[in-house]
């Protein structure tokens, strides 16, 4: 890869990629399936710009990913993956040299028999800049469903965490949502959300703050079907309702507004 500046400055990237990769099983493909992969790097870099001496370096690195899934056929399959991954070994990057590494367990679960689902996940992401500093973000989720009937309710929290190591800085974002829906034939139709967010920012490279907002909305339609007193073939009827709440506020540290909405 060659680059030209406007400033005059050029730079060169050669990049030597090999990758090998596999996927397996432990006694039974049903029991537990594994894939993994390992790769190696080897890059030079040269750079010379008007009027200054060429600068050369060379270095390698090693990338690698696995992804193993026990019983991922049953009703309460469960995988693991782990990767690590370089910028130069996928051509993303022009002269922001970056390492990431990922971890996430993945956790479900479902009855045998009814359409409740359940699921738990836990991730972890780091990105390694090339003067060092970091950036890792942890999360957290959770998610459900649940359907009975003409009934269904499905609801998730969630818990996201970003540290930065050059800055201090660090944010969290936590967020809560229930929908429940109702559906009689084609008749009514109802759906409802309620949800909570809130955002947290800390550190020396921003302003410290935090925000909030909760809202609950619901929205109708319905129609008269044939045998129904308001139903006219030849005058359709369509009636539509919503109605939503919603009450937000931010706090910077040297006060606090909050809003509300009916």
């Amino acid at each position: 890869r060659w680059l030209r500046l406007e400033d005059g400055l050029r730079t060169r990237h050669v990049a030597l990629v090999t990758d090998i990769d596999f996927a397996s099983y432990l006694w039974q493909p049903w029991f537990v399936q594994v894939r993994a992969g390992v790769g190696g790097l080897l890059a030079r870099d040269h750079s010379q710009g008007p009027g200054s001496p060429p600068d050369s370096s060379t270095s390698g690195a090693a990338t690698g990913r696995l992804a193993v899934s026990v019983f991922p056929q049953s009703r309460f399959p469960f995988e693991l993956r782990a990767d690590v991954t370089d910028s130069r070994a996928q051509g993303e990057s022009l002269g922001g040299d970056y390492r990431a590494q990922r971890l996430s367990l993945t956790q479900s679960w479902r009855p045998e028999t009814g359409n409740t689902q359940l699921q738990f996940v836990a991730e972890r992401s780091r990105l390694m800049m090339a003067d060092g500093s970091d950036d890792t973000v942890d999360a957290l989720r959770a998610t459900a469903l649940w359907q009975r009937g003409a009934h269904s309710v499905d609801g998730s929290v969630a818990l996201t965490r970003n540290t930065r190591s050059d800055t201090g800085d660090e944010s969290r974002i936590e967020s809560l949502n229930l929908r429940h829906g109702f559906q009689d034939a084609a008749s009514l139709q109802v759906d409802t959300l309620a949800s909570w967010n809130e955002v947290q920012q800390r550190g020396g490279g921003f302003p410290s703050f935090s925000t909030d907002i909760r809202q609950l909305s619901s929205f109708a339609t319905w129609r008269p079907r044939e045998g129904d007193a308001l139903y006219r073939p030849d005058q359709p009827l369509y009636v539509t309702a919503s109605a939503r709440w919603m009450d937000a506020g931010i706090d910077t540290g040297g006060g606090a507004q909050r809003a509300r909405t009916m």
